[in-house]
């Protein structure tokens, strides 16, 4: 999960049966440092799941955790407490989705699989599976196809409304409501690395959420390499999935 760092267990009683101001909330954080994909230690929003979670007290909790590869296939599954189920089914994970890399490359390509290249909302998940990859001043670019557009526009709308990706973060801190972190989130990116994409929308739709567009790859490529000789290039395929992990932060 790009935010709570993974998703399942105490995610299923929160945000899964919560109040909508108390998910408003719990997500709010995902625009504070540690909100990471496949981080729990330190990450404030899985934090406050568990906070939420031990509202339950006493009560006893049967959980059943399963892990899906790419064409939803259980790998594997665990049964017993909702944190001990939970925290040996993430172990798995990390094998399955992440994938070591020796350090930040100067271009990443996040190249997106069906059915999360649908949209612009969707594929999002690729550039923050992707993003600690991207040597800060680096080049991310983002392959999806997006033939449904946008999708849920929310943070599209936010993210148009200035021009300047700072103003954005701070105008979703001052104001914020659910989606505006993942407006929060591209606008903090691209205010560290350059964000291109090669997909079906329109150049100006791109243009106002801070992405640079190009009719194809080889384009994108091409002028990443222009402007930066010799770079060293990360691939990442089902970028919507896998995740590179730096071998620093293993």
């Amino acid at each position: 999960h790009y935010f709570a760092g993974f998703t399942g267990g105490r995610k299923g009683l929160f945000p899964g049966i919560a109040a909508y101001r108390s998910v408003e909330q719990n997500h709010r954080l995902a625009m504070k440092p540690g909100s990471e994909v496949m981080r729990l230690q330190g990450n404030p929003v899985h934090e406050d799941m568990l906070e939420a979670a031990g509202l339950l007290g006493d009560k006893p909790v049967f959980s059943i955790q399963a892990v899906l590869d790419g064409g939803n296939r259980v790998c594997g599954a665990f049964a017993g407490g909702l944190a001990d189920s939970l925290h040996r089914a993430v172990q798995l994970a990390e094998k399955i989705y992440g994938v070591p890399v020796a350090g930040p490359a100067d271009i990443v390509v996040a190249l997106v699989d069906p059915p999360l290249d649908r949209s612009l909302y969707q594929a999002h998940k690729a550039i923050e599976n992707t993003r600690s990859a991207v040597k800060p001043g680096g080049i991310l670019i983002l392959a999806a196809a997006c033939r449904e557009g946008i999708g849920n526009d929310s943070f599209v709308r936010l993210l148009s409304s200035s021009r300047d990706p700072e103003e954005v973060v701070r105008e979703a801190a001052r104001n914020y409501k659910l989606g505006f972190h993942k407006a929060a989130r591209i606008a903090d990116l691209a205010g560290r690395v350059s964000l291109r994409a090669v997909t079906c929308l329109e150049p100006d739709v791109l243009k106002s959420v801070f992405m640079h567009p190009f009719d194809d790859l080889q384009s994108a490529l091409d002028a990443g390499l222009s402007e930066k000789p010799e770079s060293k290039i990360l691939f990442v395929l089902s970028a919507g999935l896998l995740v590179p992990v730096l071998s620093a932060a293993r």
